[in-house]
């Protein structure tokens, strides 16, 4: 049950409970409180609807009906402070059992602002396919995009195709000094390159160009490659600090960022930033001219991995969750939405690939699941993992005609070893007897805790003496005492058992 969770308070992520049946909130940490502006005692009563804006009352309502089976657990939803601003909150929920009742529970997360982050360097990817290149540095051929022939107002017949035809367009007074700082990014090493000069378009005149280049060298270093994009200033001359502040975003985002070249077989990347390295191990000259989806292709059985291929086929928006593996060969989870880049005239010219890290919440997310399964001491099922395990195997034994024992070990005395030697080293004992009755145990049969000095032993099997067996074996494996802290303690128990077979058709009560 939730209110078992340890540190359900003060747990910094935010974290609520509601009621299936009345949507009502039935629990709720002060983290969540804060994140929805409510105090945490209102908090608790409040419909599950009033955080959703009005419009959106009913998708939620759709969503529930939803069978569990195909109720997704996971997904980014419009939620609502109290004081009516729209959050884009990311939400993971499982269902649980409160106070007997069905119930769910949410842990949520703010992603508002990386909601908008994603939506800026969508606008800088529309920005940077006005007017693409590709250039073969060791020959000097040059391709340009349709879109450099519609901007800058060259025909099919004089759009340059060399690095000198380029060149010569270069305003004389700055060509020189525009030529060698390419010569020298090329030679230097650098993975890019970044110029602002004047630029003569095709009907003689000048312009002010921004032009942004990313350089692909071979296995030695060697500069073998330039794809990039050239901006006429002039007729964005506003939006132009805007690009500036949307170049550093993209630099300093937490966010990985993969560019790709959608005109060429398997979408080649072009551009990595500094987080995409920090998160995969990979760096920018490692990835740049590899296939876009070279992360999905270390485990193509990943589900995620066919999501992704289908969507480069068809090229539409998808957003993912999958498992991939960094350079030093460790597992990671990530969130991968993928955007196609359009030119002005709709197609798609470049593919813009963003990777979050969801490690730490996804192993947060298993925590919790694992806590609401078991016993956090022992390390054993809990009560709850006990009921639904039997439901099974009783099931099983209908279906089968099989038979299901119960055994209710009950510690003697424990009271006095709490008393004695202090609660501490009463945890010791029900670990080291958790573990000698987990020893005694075989691979048919499930042991848990119930609740305080009290487990719970499942077995099936076809021998009517099993029950016996095992309770026998109970009391032998407590023959030795338990060393705590000052002294041994020397433990029995009392074990009651009940039986369930298809001849009977009457389940055993447990617990």
């Amino acid at each position: 049950m939730a209110q078992d969770f340890d540190g359900f308070d003060a747990n910094p992520v935010p974290m609520f409970v509601f009621d299936m049946e009345t949507l009502c909130i039935v629990a709720a940490n002060p983290a969540a409180a804060e994140l929805y502006g409510w105090p945490q005692a209102e908090m608790r009563g409040l419909s599950v609807l009033e955080l959703r804006p009005p419009g959106d009352r009913e998708k939620l309502l759709a969503h529930l009906r939803l069978p569990a089976a195909e109720r997704p657990t996971r997904g980014i939803w419009v939620h609502r402070h109290r004081g009516g601003t729209r959050m884009h909150v990311e939400v993971r929920a499982a269902d649980v059992a409160y106070g007997g009742r069905a119930a769910r529970l949410v842990v949520a997360r703010d992603v508002s602002e990386s909601e908008l982050t994603n939506a800026r360097v969508h606008l800088i990817a529309q920005a940077m396919s006005d007017a693409a290149y590709d250039c073969d540095v060791l020959s000097g051929d040059l391709w340009f995009s349709d879109g450099f022939a519609t901007n800058f107002g060259f025909t099919a017949d004089t759009v340059p195709t060399t690095l000198d035809q380029w060149a010569a367009l270069v305003h004389p007074d700055e060509r020189v000094g525009v030529h060698g700082s390419l010569d020298a990014a090329i030679a230097g090493g650098a993975s890019s390159w970044v110029e602002e000069y004047c630029f003569q378009r095709g009907d003689g005149t000048y312009t002010e160009v921004l032009d942004r280049g990313y350089i692909q060298r071979d296995g030695h270093g060697t500069a073998a490659r330039m794809v990039g994009g050239m901006i006429d200033r002039r007729p964005q001359r506003l939006l132009s600090p805007r690009l500036r502040l949307f170049e550093r975003a993209v630099e300093a985002s937490t966010s990985g960022i993969l560019i790709a070249d959608a005109g060429r077989p398997a979408f080649p990347i072009a551009y990595a930033n500094p987080a995409f390295e920090h998160i995969t191990g990979y760096r920018a000259d490692e990835v740049e001219g590899r296939a876009f989806d070279f992360l999905q292709a270390f485990d193509p059985q990943q589900a995620g991995a066919a999501v992704v291929r289908d969507a480069l086929q068809a090229m539409t928006d998808v957003q993912v969750s999958s498992q991939g593996t960094r350079r030093d060969g460790s597992a990671f989870w990530y969130e991968y939405r993928i955007t196609p880049m359009r030119d002005s005239d709709g197609r798609v010219s470049h593919l813009l690939g963003v990777i979050t890290d969801t490690s730490e919440r996804q192993r947060h997310a298993q925590q919790l699941q694992w806590r609401s399964t078991h016993d956090v001491l022992t390390r054993l099922p809990n009560r709850h993992l006990i009921l639904e395990h039997l439901a099974e195997v009783v099931q099983r034994a209908r279906t089968d005609g099989g038979r299901v024992s119960v055994l209710i070990v009950d510690l003697d005395g424990f009271k006095l070893v709490n008393d004695g030697l202090g609660h501490a080293a009463g945890d010791r004992v029900l670990c080291e007897i958790a573990l000698r009755l987990h020893h005694m145990l075989g691979p048919r049969t499930l042991i848990g805790r119930s609740v305080g000095d009290e487990f719970v032993i499942i077995v099936e099997g076809d021998d009517d003496m099993l029950a016996e067996y095992v309770a026998s074996g109970v009391h032998a494996a407590l023959i030795e005492p338990v060393e705590g802290d000052a002294r041994a303690c020397k433990l029995t128990a009392s074990v009651g058992y009940s039986h369930f077979s298809k001849r009977t058709r009457v389940a055993p009560k447990a617990c």
